[in-house]
């Protein structure tokens, strides 16, 4: 990824009955900003996050979690390490 820059992810949760409810994350801050939508069959949850990534979130762990409160144990989460480069300015005399 690139600093600066918006990207659009997508998270899907398969199978839940109740959809699952998707939620994101980075590291222990949950993002806001996204929307969720439902498959005409029901079964499958679908979650965009629009993310403008900076410098800071290099190295960052973003999650995708599903939660269905009817089910025992019923949070699936996957993750992934951001890699962010960035431009880097040098000055010469």
């Amino acid at each position: 990824m690139s600093a600066d820059r918006k990207y659009e992810i997508e998270c899907q949760a398969i199978g839940s009955r109740p959809p699952a409810k998707i939620t994101w994350w980075m590291g222990n801050l949950e993002l806001h900003g996204h929307s969720q939508k439902v498959s005409e069959d029901g079964n499958v949850s679908i979650s965009l996050l629009m993310i403008t990534p900076t410098r800071e979130d290099h190295g960052k762990a973003l999650s995708c979690r599903a939660t269905n409160e009817l089910v025992r144990n019923g949070v699936r989460e996957t993750a992934m390490k951001l890699n962010v480069f960035c431009k880097i300015g040098l000055a010469t005399k």
